[in-house]
Formats: C-alpha cells, sequence, structure tokens
C-alpha cells in the first residue's frame, strides 16, 4: 500500500482484492513486495515513502530536520536533527543549528553577542556576551567590548585617557591616567552628575569621572550624566531581569548574576532590553490538543511520552511540529468478496487500514432484492482488531 503526498487530508478507498490464481497457488511474494514501509518527513511534513529502509535514509539524507519513520509502528528509525542552535540575542536562522559544538561555535564567534545551546540541555553551553569594555574617557564603541580583561587592556593601552569598565560589578578595574592627571581632573568643574531614577543629591557632582562612578556604583539604577551635553555617560541600571514562566522575580546589573540567579528556578528566562536572551526550557514539548503536557530534553523521550495520548504532538519551543498523531486521514479497504478466510488474509498482510468494507450484499433480483452473505463472527474479528466496519453499501453493521 503506497500512501503518497495527499495522504494529510480526505479519505483514502483501497481495494484489496486478490486474485484467486494467486491464493490457491500460495504463491510467496515477499521478494517482489513493493508496499511501502518507511515514511520520511521533514519536520513533521511528509516527504516519501518507500518500501527499503536504505531508501529512505539515503533520501532523507538530503533534507535538514528529517526524519525515517516506520508505517506500521510510527517508530523514528534515524534524524538528522540539530543537537545545537547558534543565537545572537534572541534571533536565530535556520543555517545555524549544528550536529557538533565545534561547529556551532565557529559559527557564532561571527556574531557579537552570540551564544550556542545544546538542545539536549538547558541555558548555554557557550557565549561571547562582552565582560569588559574600553573608554577613552566618555567614548566608547561596540568594537571596544571584549570577553577577557588581556584583550581589554590590549585595546585600551593605545588610547590616552582610557579606562576599563567591568561589565559583571560595572566597576572601574583599570585606566592609564597617572595619578598627577587624576588630582588635576578632581579640581575642574563639576560637570558629572549621579542619578537614581530622576533623584540626585546635592553631593552628588563630581570634576572626575571616576569619582561619578564611584559614587555611583553605592547606589542600585544609578547613572552619570555630563551636565554640559546631558549624556549619560554611565549606567548601573538593572537592564538584566529573570522571570519564571510570566512571573518577574529579580533584576540584575550583571548578566553573569543574573544567569546564576536563573537556573535556580524551573522554566525561567532573562530578558534583556525586552528581548529573552537566555531560558532554561526543555527543547521539546509534548502537547494534547492545545494543552501542555510534558518537556523533554531529548526527541525520543518527547515521543515516547507522547504516544501514550491521543491527539498528541512533539514541539520544538518556536512550536515547530516534529510529531503528531492527529486523526487527518482514513484509509478504507473494500474486500470484493464476503469469505472471512480471504478477509482475514487481506487484513493480515495490510498496514494503515482504518475501515475495512467487505462485500455482503450483492443484487439478487431486477426488483432490487439483495442477498445477504454477512457473518457475524468476522465482523467481531474486525472490530476486536480495531477495524471500523462498514458494509459495500456504505451503511454502518
Amino acid at each position: 500500500m503506497k500512501i503518497g503526498k495527499w495522504m494529510l487530508t480526505g479519505t483514502l478507498l483501497l481495494s484489496m482484492s486478490v486474485p484467486n490464481a494467486v491464493q490457491a497457488a500460495g504463491i510467496v511474494q515477499s521478494s517482489l513486495d513493493k508496499t511501502t514501509k518507511y515514511r520520511v518527513y521533514q519536520y513533521n511534513h511528509v516527504l516519501m515513502e518507500f518500501a527499503a529502509y536504505g531508501q529512505a535514509e539515503a533520501f532523507a539524507k538530503g533534507f535538514t530536520n528529517s526524519h525515517v519513520e516506520e508505517i506500521s509502528t510510527r517508530k523514528w528509525l534515524w534524524n538528522n536533527f540539530p543537537r545545537y542552535q547558534v543565537f545572537q540575542l534572541d534571533v536565530t536562522l535556520p543555517e545555524w543549528q549544528f550536529a557538533s559544538l565545534d561547529t556551532a561555535i565557529a559559527e557564532a564567534k561571527k556574531w557579537s553577542n552570540a551564544s550556542v545551546r545544546d538542545l539536549q540541555s538547558t541555558g548555554w553551553v557557550w557565549n561571547n556576551y562582552p565582560n569588559f569594555q574600553v573608554y577613552q574617557n566618555e567614548i566608547t564603541q561596540d568594537s571596544w567590548k571584549y570577553l577577557t580583561l588581556n584583550e581589554a587592556v590590549a585595546e585600551a593601552k593605545k588610547w590616552g585617557g582610557a579606562h576599563i569598565i567591568d561589565l559583571n560589578s560595572n566597576k572601574w578595574i583599570w585606566d592609564n591616567i597617572s595619578s598627577e592627571e587624576k588630582q588635576a581632573l578632581r579640581t575642574g568643574e563639576l560637570i558629572y552628575k549621579v542619578f537614581q531614577g530622576t533623584f540626585s543629591a546635592n553631593n552628588w557632582e563630581f570634576a572626575s569621572l571616576e569619582d561619578a562612578i564611584d559614587e555611583a556604583l553605592k547606589w542600585g539604577n544609578s547613572s552619570v550624566v555630563n551636565k554640559n551635553t546631558q549624556k549619560t555617560v554611565y549606567s548601573n541600571l538593572k537592564v538584566y531581569k529573570v522571570f519564571q514562566n510570566d512571573t518577574f522575580l529579580q533584576d540584575f546589573a550583571s548578566l553573569n548574576e543574573a544567569a546564576d540567579y536563573a537556573r535556580l528556578w524551573g522554566h525561567s528566562s532573562i530578558f534583556m532590553d525586552g528581548r529573552k536572551i537566555w531560558n532554561n526550557y526543555a527543547s521539546y514539548q509534548v502537547f494534547q490538543n492545545t494543552a501542555l503536557i510534558g518537556e523533554f530534553k531529548t526527541i525520543p523521550e518527547a515521543l515516547s511520552y507522547s504516544v501514550q495520548y491521543s491527539n498528541s504532538s512533539v514541539q520544538t519551543l518556536d512550536h515547530r511540529f516534529l510529531w503528531d498523531n492527529f486523526k487527518k486521514l482514513q484509509v478504507w479497504g473494500w474486500n470484493g468478496m464476503a469469505g472471512g478466510d480471504a478477509i482475514k488474509a487481506h487484513l493480515n498482510n495490510t498496514v494503515g487500514l482504518d475501515v475495512d468494507s467487505p462485500s455482503y450484499f450483492e443484487l439478487a433480483d431486477a426488483a432490487g432484492n439483495l442477498k445477504d452473505q454477512s457473518n457475524a463472527d468476522t465482523v467481531k474479528w474486525l472490530q476486536k482488531n480495531g477495524y471500523t466496519v462498514y458494509s459495500a453499501s456504505q451503511q454502518p453493521i
């Protein structure tokens, strides 16, 4: 039985009549069996069916996010779903999916604020969110953000009047300004003002940017503003916000502190400027209809759980369907005969059938009388084996 791409909707009626001569001869045709036994999917979309497993796997390898399923059992026999996924902030692309961590990291290194997620775990396994930022006086740029202090110092040494801020503590940790220069700066105009929200105290004005930053560090959600330009030149804002599901838990100025805290909670996530950049959700979710009933780190675990429920599906976190057992198609079979043994022989060599229709009734005469050849024992056997039974007249038995 071969069901093509049209199998997703509608009703399919098959004739299962077998020539009497073949039955009588008892010929074994297994070597010539062209019944399709393996179905290839990309995500949850049917691509093709094959009688031979090797052909199915070879075909599936030509597609990403594909798998081979045994039609009779719906078991997955092979798949190439990725293990690792690259993100830039909260954005990912189809081509940012990889089988190995090394190839994922190689791609992630091309992008700033990138991370790699192990889809069989939670959170990140690698990221290049910066730890240090270089400034020349008030000036900085995106390219002056670094993972390591050594990298930041190497860049800062190229510039006079440079300093480095540790982005995890927001502290001024290095500079190349001499003590004499610092003393001279402190005698200048009080151009730097510290704010906590919109509040500022009278003694929160400084001539030295370093002194203003030291004061701002004493207060949460603080900032330093140049009074002459009205430009914010330093921020100690708690921009990393941790949620559990939709419930806000706490905010942090440090990404590392936010991540450490978020790991204490299940179903947690970190938002930065309204963008979800981190979460510890399991990658594969099982739904029954629209209700979430399970979450799993691996596809086999999700599949094993979902098959226990009707109308269930396995989905990714972005709600891509990988598998479902929704009833989209009924496959009908017409026997073309009424004999119980012949009907049982047909069905014992058939997979995927929902409805069987024995030919129990035939026209007996010109007056329209019917000849009834129905057999209650055969009907009970069909129903016991999970088939819905209709007569050839399409009236329920």
